[in-house]
């Protein structure tokens, strides 16, 4: 009789230190997906604010690019004035419209993304 209730309590021990590492691997599972997901949102917010940052740049390199280019424009339009030159007029009112798509453009981007 001693020895059933001796393998009985052992195997009630067993079950019961079972349960017990079960349930806490569950919680330490449970507790590492909930830091892994905050660890996934903290970076999806950092590179959204990345790419805002990246994209705000890039709006401002092509407004800043398309105003020098129409400004190039200028110049080489008063340089064909100056001589009369034909081909020169023509090339520097281009290089002006193109100037100005250019920042026309960057303008539509801003306020595509935005």
């Amino acid at each position: 009789m001693k020895k059933t209730f001796n393998a009985i309590s052992k195997s009630k021990v067993q079950v019961l230190l079972n349960a017990t590492i079960l349930s806490l691997a569950q919680n330490v599972f449970a507790a590492d997906e909930v830091k892994n997901q905050n660890a996934n949102d903290k970076v999806a917010s950092v590179d959204f604010s990345v790419l805002t940052q990246v994209l705000t740049l890039v709006e401002k390199f092509a407004i800043i690019g398309g105003g020098l280019w129409a400004v190039w424009g200028v110049i080489v339009l008063a340089g064909g004035l100056k001589d009369k030159n034909g081909p020169a007029l023509q090339s520097g009112i281009w290089q002006i419209v193109g100037g100005g798509l250019i920042i026309a453009a960057a303008a539509v981007f801003k306020t595509i993304v935005k």
